[in-house]
């Protein structure tokens, strides 16, 4: 079966005679040359191209099951576990980051939900492709810190922060950094080649190299983040910092949080000291020309 694939990832199976036909309603789908009588142009895509002409009717085919269900995510343990159908779903949410702007508001605008049901993130195909970029970034440059290759992967504070469990300090960035550690201290190791570990070979392979370009193509517009990480690091080795240490980066918050609380107690003790010295000054003024009165009294 030779496969191809569009720009949002979705397989041009060559239809195989051969098999029933029957076990997927939706495969009939992939078949098609040209557009049908009733076919619905929704992204206004050329028609010229057999996988515009698949998007479409795969579409039409998900606000069939809305309809029908009232959503319109498709879940994989289903009736339809098999079917084109639950794949253009999962290929729809793994490739998002390359859907056209008119495909991702088409899919918003009748409440897909890219992270699949009650939340749960769906595996992707070749890895997330923010943790790849993560991976590379720390694989080629040890000395930038966990977040600093997170935020070169695409993530925001905003996400890291979220709490991930019933406990309260365990966070995405948490979560993030064990696995960052795990896959980094099995990296050269591993023996299987997975297309994950393959893709994150690769953008390792990109910037290791001498392409001008390079921190672009795997980081895209996160690129100009790089040089200020990179002097954060070099200021780190200057001082003997381990970016990774976090229990010591812990011990140097905790430092500069008790010095700050120790200047803040200070501070007023230093404020009624000075006006303590301005009440002594006043009193002892006072005291002098109470003396010089009574040295020099008015003469009639």
């Amino acid at each position: 079966m030779n496969q191809a694939m569009d720009e949002c990832g979705y397989e041009q199976i060559n239809y195989n005679p051969g098999k029933d036909e029957s076990t997927d309603p939706y495969r009939a789908i992939l078949e098609a040359e040209v557009p049908p009588p009733d076919y619905i142009n929704y992204d206004g895509s050329s028609i010229s191209e057999k996988a515009n002409i698949q998007w479409n009717l795969m579409y039409a085919e998900v606000l069939k099951w809305k309809e029908e269900h009232g959503h319109p995510n498709v879940p994989a343990k289903s009736g339809e576990k098999k079917s084109e159908l639950v794949k253009f779903v999962h290929r729809m949410r793994a490739k998002k980051d390359g859907l056209s702007e008119t495909r991702l508001r088409l899919l918003n605008d009748i409440g897909f939900k890219w992270h699949g049901e009650f939340g749960k993130k769906l595996p992707v195909p070749g890895g997330d492709p923010r943790v790849n970029r993560m991976v590379a970034a720390k694989i080629v440059f040890p000395e930038l810190s966990s977040r600093e290759c997170m935020y070169l992967g695409g993530y925001e504070d905003e996400e890291l922060d979220k709490i991930k469990g019933p406990q309260k300090w365990r966070t995405i960035y948490s979560v993030l950094k064990d696995q960052l550690r795990n896959i980094v201290s099995k990296f050269d190791s591993r023996s299987y080649k997975k297309k994950m570990h393959l893709n994150r070979k690769e953008l390792v392979d990109i910037l290791r190299g001498d392409d001008p370009d390079r921190l672009t193509k795997v980081f895209g517009e996160r690129a100009g983040l790089f040089e200020g990480f990179m002097e954060k690091a070099a200021e780190r080795k200057r001082n003997g910092i381990n970016p990774d240490d976090h229990r010591a980066s812990r011990r140097r918050k905790a430092d500069r949080n008790e010095k700050e609380e120790c200047e803040r107690e200070n501070a007023p003790e230093e404020h009624d000291m000075a006006i303590d010295k301005d009440e002594e000054k006043e009193t002892s003024d006072m005291e002098a020309h109470n003396e010089y009165e009574q040295e020099e009294p008015d003469q009639e």
